[in-house]
């Protein structure tokens, strides 16, 4: 017996449509008078009607009003059962939203399917005898197919229903965050206590998702309404809201400025995407700006969108057009490709040059909207196809590069002699144009591997600095004495990056190897000088290169220098001049931010002025005291030098 809420045709349960769909099928039928009928009377005038007129077939795509779906040569090349078993993987897939579109013409084919066999079967039925009346047909399949597609509508129901009921919540949220503010204005508070306020409730909104889309714009407009009521409450304290809006200023500059970038973008439905997620931010992240702005910005920000929306109807009008206009950009990509695996290479420089072209017509090519579908396989194939010919190529030729290395090393190897037995010659002078011409040479050879390239260069530049550092120094005119005793000093400075030390003895080490340097002579004011700066520049280097100090390496590089010149009172002098200008200077910063201090008397502690304020005066303040403790110590040298003048030439005065 069939129950009067409930009534199938060709096995197809028509009270699973709306009221609206099932009127829809009752008006085609030339069934009257159901205009106030509930969904169970119409279901019964239905049943009715079908029982009296003996009707062998509904038209499913009338009994579902579902367009015709587009992806049918799809769902051709597999089984019923097969389709079924995938219905139900993605009906049970946890990301199933993402394929909604693909479930509802999946179940709509399904349907039809059955449709069809239910005809087939009534048909034979009748045919063989049976009575049109007596026809009933049962499917395990159709039985396990109906079972899916209730689970999927509940699913869909449940999903819903959360939806709705999480924006519903999101909604009253909203009210109570308005009746927040609302509250604020003509408070009784303090004005940074009620802005501190306003600030925790405006934060709030803006996590909150959502709420009906029949109410979400109305709470936005109540919303901003009462936050511009609160900020004209605050003209008394001007700076607070100037602030607010100056930050609300910055940031619609930079959407502007995205959307702006936007317009250039060749991939017309990315740009439209991303000037969707560019107006949320603008209506509901961000607060008002000066009125004076308002205007301003808004137009700019609309002419940008205008044009981006303009190029997004256009090639929607046009999407065939675009699209083969897409496949000739990624053929002439393709093309390029291809000229760059069949140019020869032969140099590692130039395969580096060829392999970031590779990777930049990559990247171009990726880049390039949508193509027809039944061109897009072929055309990515052949974008793999010609990746895989440059890759093969390119392995290729490092792979018979290590066979060329020991070839290549050699010549790094001759160069290097060269240059050491020209260092080593007397004439030495006469070999300055052969050097000018060594140093491209050796810097045009062919690749070899870091670790040994690493190593030649090293001993290279070493060999060729001494022999430019001889030549500017005006080595030449040194007689035989100094120019061994400057040699001696240059080799044992070289050697400094050898020597073993740690954080804790760092300085004492290096000050020992300075006094070794020291004590093999002294040369003329002009060398010594240099020898100092080379040792100086050297540590400096060591120093920083060196990821395991902790200390403050300038301190430590000063200590280091200052021990240098620990005898020489003229450059003492000078560095003494050289931290009092600095200090003054600081002195001078400091006093003029103390000032400007007193005009937050009344701002709150948690001003960004005033936090950077205090912020520089407190960077300003270290810088003084690291620069007032150099100078004492500079000071304390300088005096020690001073009085052992004084001992020497009294004890002088003594003896006389």
């Amino acid at each position: 017996m069939i129950k009067t809420n409930s009534y199938k045709i060709n096995n197809f349960d028509i009270s699973k449509l709306t009221v609206i769909e099932i009127k829809k099928i009752a008006k085609e039928k030339g069934i009257s008078g159901i205009s106030k009928l509930k969904k169970k009377d119409l279901i019964r005038e239905i049943k009715k009607f079908f029982e009296s007129k003996d009707i062998e077939v509904l038209d499913h795509k009338n009994l579902e009003n579902k367009k015709e779906i587009s992806t049918v040569d799809d769902f051709t090349k597999i089984s019923k059962k097969d389709k079924i078993n995938l219905l139900k993987e993605k009906v049970r897939d946890p990301k199933w939203g993402l394929q909604k579109k693909f479930i509802d013409e999946l179940i709509n084919k399904i349907e039809i399917i059955f449709i069809n066999e239910i005809k087939k079967e009534k048909r034979n039925f009748v045919e063989n005898g049976g009575n049109q009346i007596d026809f009933f047909y049962k499917s395990n399949e159709n039985d396990e197919f109906n079972k899916i597609a209730n689970e999927y509508k509940k699913i869909k129901y449940v999903y819903f229903q959360e939806l709705e009921l999480q924006k519903k919540t999101n909604g009253e949220l909203k009210k109570i965050i308005i009746e927040e503010v609302k509250k604020l204005i003509g408070g009784q508070d303090s004005i940074n206590t009620l802005h501190k306020k306003f600030k925790t409730n405006q934060e709030k909104w803006y996590k909150i998702g959502p709420a009906l889309r029949s109410n979400d714009n109305d709470l936005w407009e109540t919303y901003k309404h009462h936050v511009e009521r609160f900020y004209d409450f605050l003209h008394l304290n001007r700076k607070l809201r100037n602030l607010d809006y100056k930050h609300n200023y910055d940031e619609k500059i930079k959407i502007i400025n995205k959307a702006e970038l936007l317009v250039q973008n060749d991939d017309v439905l990315k740009a439209g995407r991303e000037l969707n997620n560019l107006h949320r931010l603008w209506k509901n992240e961000l607060g008002p700006v000066d009125p004076k702005d308002s205007e301003g910005l808004w137009n700019r920000f609309q002419t940008a969108s205008k044009i981006i929306h303009s190029r997004k109807q256009d090639y929607q009008k046009n999407i065939d057009k675009n699209q083969d206009a897409n496949l000739e950009r990624k053929k002439i990509i393709l093309k390029k490709i291809e000229k760059l695996i069949e140019f020869k290479v032969d140099n590692h420089n130039g395969w580096q040059l060829s392999i970031n072209k590779f990777n930049e017509l990559r990247e171009e090519f990726k880049k390039i909207g949508p193509i027809h579908k039944s061109k897009s396989k072929k055309n990515w194939e052949m974008f793999r196809e010609t990746g895989r010919e440059f890759n093969q190529k390119k392995n290729k030729y490092y792979k018979n590069q290590k066979i060329n290395q020991k070839i290549i090393i050699k010549k790094y190897e001759l160069l290097i002699d060269e240059v050491k037995s020209i260092n080593q010659k007397e004439n030495w002078l006469s070999f300055s144009e052969r050097m000018k011409k060594i140093q491209p040479e050796f810097n045009k050879l062919d690749f070899i591997p870091r670790n040994i390239l690493k190593k030649f260069r090293f001993e290279f530049q070493k060999e060729t600095n001494l022999y430019f550092k001889r030549l500017k120094s005006d080595y030449e005119k040194i007689n035989k004495d100094f120019e061994i005793l400057y040699d001696d000093k240059i080799n044992l400075i070289e050697g400094l990056h050898e020597i073993n030390y740690t954080e804790q003895n760092l300085i004492t080490v290096f000050n020992d190897q300075w006094e070794m340097i020291k004590n093999l002579g002294k040369l003329e004011e002009k060398l010594e000088f240099k020898i100092i700066n080379l040792f100086v520049s050297s540590i400096s280097r060591i120093i920083k290169e060196n990821i395991n100090i902790k200390e403050n390496k300038l301190n430590i590089l000063f200590d280091i220098e200052l021990n240098c010149f620990k005898t020489n009172l003229k450059e003492l002098q000078i560095k003494t001049d050289h931290y009092k200008r600095i200090i003054d200077g600081l002195n001078s910063e400091i006093n003029q931010l103390e000032n400007n201090l007193k005009f937050f008397s009344r701002s709150s502690k948690d001003s960004p002025l005033l936090k950077e304020v205090l912020e520089k005066s407190n960077t300003l303040t270290d810088e003084l005291y690291l620069n007032t403790e150099r100078l004492n110590k500079i000071k304390l040298v300088k005096k020690r030098i001073i009085n052992s003048v004084k001992e020497t030439s009294e004890k002088k005065t003594n003896i006389g």
